[in-house]
């Protein structure tokens, strides 16, 4: 089962968990699946390609292929109409709990779960906890995907990390920018593939913070951003 965009991927590291399973009987299933985040035109080439070939290789280890897409489904057919090709089912939810539903007459032969993308990262962590098989702890699943959440695990775990604050507004970001200095980043908190994230140089740069991506990849509307110090200790990060 792959949670996907229609980004492929080569086959996931998660591979490593269950190897024994790669010799699984051809009506086992795959889940993959994910989100969607927005390219140059050459890369999201790039993304069809690769995706043909992930789906290729997942038929030549003997499975069949469930594709579960998590973007918006209107933008997904006009940017991608061909994004399901290969699939031998494909399924559109936004949660876990909308994938269970939608999975029930295929979960008996699900043998593995992976992410396309760090965007659907939290989402394969939830399917695999609820269908019983490898993944990431359930447990630090938000974390996985949102990245004032991340920082906190960091700082509570003692490792050493950008100095960052998070707010809800961009009328925020100045005073936020001037605690934490310059050079910095300004991004979403949640989201993937660097969209909507800004490197912003000095001061000057704030008067153009209208500029600012207010949709996330999802085409949702951004509820925090993240801004971050581009070093820890005095090293470039």
């Amino acid at each position: 089962m792959r949670l996907d965009s229609p980004h492929g991927s080569a086959l996931s590291p998660a591979d490593a968990l269950c190897p024994g399973r790669l010799r699984c009987a051809r009506h086992r299933c795959r889940l993959h699946g994910g989100g969607i985040t927005r390219h140059a035109q050459h890369r999201r080439h790039q993304s069809g390609k690769s995706s043909v070939k992930y789906k290729a290789a997942v038929r030549d280890r003997g499975y069949r292929l469930i594709s579960v897409y998590s973007f918006n489904e209107e933008l997904l057919e006009k940017r991608w109409p061909r994004h399901a090709d290969g699939d031998d089912v494909s399924l559109y939810a936004r949660d876990a709990d909308g994938v269970l539903e939608q999975l029930e007459p295929y979960r008996a032969d699900v043998r593995a779960v992976l992410s396309a993308n760090d965007s659907s990262v939290g989402l394969a962590d939830h399917l695999a906890h609820a269908l019983g098989l490898p993944g990431n702890c359930v447990e630090l699943a938000y974390a996985r995907n949102h990245k004032n959440a991340m920082r906190q695990v960091a700082e509570r775990a003692g490792l050493r990390i950008p100095r960052y604050r998070s707010v809800t507004s961009i009328e925020d970001i100045p005073a936020a920018a001037r605690e934490v200095g310059f050079p910095a980043i300004a991004k979403h908190t949640s989201g993937g593939g660097s969209y909507g994230a800004t490197l912003l140089a000095d001061e000057g740069v704030l008067t153009g913070l209208h500029r600012l991506e207010t949709f996330d990849h999802f085409r949702e509307p951004v509820r925090a951003w993240l801004w971050n110090s581009t070093s820890v200790a005095g090293r470039s990060r």
